[in-house]
């Protein structure tokens, strides 16, 4: 995104209006650095008896309520039940909740000492690049620490950045489960939250609170809210006044362009999530596929068929990633066979056909088209 872009989209929202954001999140995080403060000494004691069960049990049930007691009325009540009811752990509460780093001091080396080959009921490992710096922090029982099926941020940064090299160390053993989940928040807690390929990290927000920085940082994204907003009011009419709703389309249909790219721009390579994020970005764009829907949905309202497929062919260029979806595929299809043309290649032979009729090509309803000559013409 070019700086006058950035700078025409920041000019779009009051410089102070970041003001109220600021301070809801200040407050939020020093009630929540207060409770840390309070309860910092029964943390210790939590973490000091994870290898008695049943003490570890009630440490975790009474500090845990007391911190959702205490965080009433500052989060939502939606969170608070998911707390209990997900039995969440106090670190990862008192992450989530705004407390700034824990400051556990956690002394990894007096954990160690644990067999390597067989680990004793649940454990907390973390993974290594061959530099000796963690790039994982993880929880299972068995051989969980070696194996290598994992979620794509993990999976493709060891394979494109760390040539598939890398080292397991285990931190602790012997736990319960709650145990584990508990002493993997708080080994996390010893690392910079940058350096981590976790996805389900509440370490991952280093800043202190809602800053003017991170506001202007936010604003494309804020920006792209009101454009989606808009296209979601112009559906609404496209029936009644299709060339007003195709305006909006096709605004949205540039605005995307200058969002994606922003995407890429924004991604920092010295946080491990996004150098990956970053190299997906690169490899296959993401679009947003209500847009390129309604768009192509709307020139067919017009009867503008030839129209609708070259935008489609246009945006399915450019935004490959939404090519090999399904939603994505379908639209092909539908609008390739509502201009006479071909569907793409990677779509399933047989799905839809040049004969559908006018009807649902127009409408793109959730049916699939009729395979029938037939059914078709009726």
């Amino acid at each position: 995104m070019s700086k006058q872009r950035e700078h025409d989209l920041v000019s779009e929202y009051p410089s102070g209006e970041f003001k109220k954001y600021e301070e809801e999140d200040r407050q939020k995080r020093e009630h929540a650095n207060s409770l840390l403060q309070k309860h910092s000494a029964a943390l210790h004691e939590l973490i000091a008896s994870m290898h008695d069960d049943k003490r570890f049990d009630q440490l975790h049930a009474a500090i845990a309520a007391d911190l959702i007691a205490g965080l009433d009325g500052i989060v939502s009540s939606e969170i608070l039940q998911a707390f209990h009811r997900d039995r969440t752990d106090p670190i990862k509460i008192l992450a989530l909740a705004g407390a700034k780093h824990p400051g556990l001091n956690l002394d990894l080396q007096n954990l160690h000492g644990i067999g390597y080959a067989h680990p004793r009921r649940y454990y907390v490992y973390i993974h290594r690049d061959m530099s000796g710096n963690a790039f994982y922090v993880g929880k299972g029982k068995k051989t969980r620490g070696w194996d290598k099926e994992r979620y794509h941020i993990w999976s493709r940064y060891v394979e494109h950045h760390l040539n598939g090299r890398y080292s397991v160390e285990l931190a602790c053993d012997n736990l319960s489960e709650l145990a584990a989940l508990t002493m993997e928040t708080a080994v996390m807690s010893c690392f910079d939250s940058k350096t981590l390929a976790n996805c389900d990290n509440p370490f991952i927000d280093p800043e202190p609170w809602y800053s003017k920085e991170r506001w202007l940082r936010e604003a494309p994204d804020r920006h792209w809210s009101n454009i989606r907003s808009c296209v979601r009011k112009a559906e609404k009419v496209e029936d009644q006044e299709p060339q007003y709703a195709l305006t909006i389309y096709l605004n949205a249909l540039a605005e995307l362009d200058v969002w994606s790219q922003w995407q890429i721009d924004k991604e920092d390579p010295s946080d491990v999530r996004s150098l990956v994020h970053r190299d997906m970005l690169v490899e296959k764009r993401h679009g947003d596929l209500s847009i390129i829907d309604r768009l192509t949905t709307c020139f067919a309202l017009m009867g503008r068929y030839a129209e609708a497929a070259d935008y489609a062919e246009k945006y399915f260029a450019v935004y490959q990633f939404d090519a090999g979806l399904p939603k994505g595929l379908e639209i092909q299809c539908r609008v390739a066979a509502l201009a006479g043309r071909q569907p793409p290649d990677s779509f399933p032979a047989g799905y839809g056909s040049a004969k559908s009729t006018d009807r649902q090509l127009r409408l793109f309803g959730d049916e699939e088209p009729p395979n029938d000559p037939a059914e078709a013409s009726q």
